[in-house]
């Protein structure tokens, strides 16, 4: 273990110093896995801002109806052949509802992963579930 003393004369290099260090932590803890979607079904799980991804499946899009994307819209998290998007309930409510399905044409949503887009329509059974951002003062009623 080594320790560094540093001086700085500028107080605003202090302060970009001490934000990259309390901010490295988070960004390496990354998002966690809470499994395939089909185990979801009305959990909650709380976020500390580095959020949840989850396995969807071949025909199934996970998306964030609750995100402030605007009417009609939902953020996407997960397509088939396209990875996920960390589901952090970061904007808006502090308690978002997560929703995935199998959908009419799952491919079209692979390049939206990440964004905000027209919401999906299923053409079967709905999973839902949530994520409350703890940071924003976000709380499950009771936790996956």
């Amino acid at each position: 273990s080594s320790c560094f003393i540093f001086k700085f004369r500028d107080k605003k290099m202090w302060n970009l110093v001490s934000l990259l260090l309390v901010s490295v932590p988070v960004a390496l803890a990354g998002p966690k896995s809470v499994g395939h979607v089909n185990s979801l079904s009305g959990k909650c799980f709380e976020s500390d801002g580095s959020g949840f991804t989850c396995d969807a499946g071949p025909a199934t899009v996970v998306w964030d109806p609750d995100a402030p994307c605007g009417d009609g819209k939902a953020y996407i998290h997960a397509a088939p052949n396209a990875g996920s998007a960390p589901m952090t309930a970061g904007a808006g409510k502090t308690v978002h509802s997560y929703l995935s399905a199998t959908v009419k044409n799952p491919e079209e949503f692979a390049a939206l992963v990440g964004t905000c887009a027209l919401s999906p329509e299923p053409i079967g059974p709905t999973t839902s579930w949530q994520v409350a951002d703890t940071r924003r003062g976000g709380k499950c009623q009771e936790s996956a």
